[in-house]
């Protein structure tokens, strides 16, 4: 799926072609095993429809809810946290960065925008400095950093699955904006508490 999406994003026929090969190699295997384990019941039921003989079983992702641990307006920026070696990530921040981050400076030049994660590329590296962006790397202490930021975005124009940036925003108590692919498979509603 995470295939699919990007090679539909970029348009590029090649990409498009392996992620037909990699689905039907997954499929196969799928439907082979003795049982598939997902995190959500959007990918349960998207393998129900593209192979209806696999057994496939939901083990959602379980989080402690540490909760917030400063108020709302003790906390300053918006932040987005991802491993960087996952390539949509980087699509991410560079897309929020580049469209999205100069359209929130110009109604709001005070905002900061920290950029957190491990394995930065050189891409995201640069983005340090320009219009309030600060990328701050690797995270050692979590409840540190979403208790420090007001809220954290989900850009994510493609990919698949639960996504960890948004289940541990909301677990930390820390409101995040998100894509309706970033939010997929979590019983989200757009505007809900």
């Amino acid at each position: 799926l995470r295939e699919e999406r990007h090679a539909e994003l970029s348009g590029d026929r090649a990409a498009t072609a392996a992620a037909a090969k990699t689905k039907q190699r997954e499929i196969a295997i799928m439907s082979s095993v003795d049982a598939a384990i997902v995190h959500s019941v959007y990918e349960q039921e998207l393998l129900a429809k593209l192979a209806p003989n696999a057994r496939v079983y939901v083990f959602p992702w379980i989080l402690y809810a540490a909760g917030r641990n400063a108020p709302f307006l003790e906390r300053s920026g918006v932040a987005f946290l991802g491993g960087y070696r996952h390539a949509p990530n980087v699509d991410a921040v560079l897309y929020f960065a580049n469209q999205i981050w100069p359209l929130i400076r110009a109604r709001r030049p005070d905002m900061k925008f920290i950029v957190a994660g491990s394995e930065c590329p050189a891409e995201v590296l640069a983005l340090d400095g320009r219009d309030g962006i600060e990328v701050v790397g690797f995270v050692k202490d979590l409840a540190a950093f979403f208790s420090a930021v007001r809220l954290t975005v989900a850009p994510i124009r493609y990919g698949a699955g639960i996504k960890g940036k948004v289940a541990m925003s909301l677990a930390h108590g820390v409101p995040t904006v998100a894509t309706s692919c970033a939010a997929e498979g979590m019983g989200l509603e757009d505007g809900a508490a």
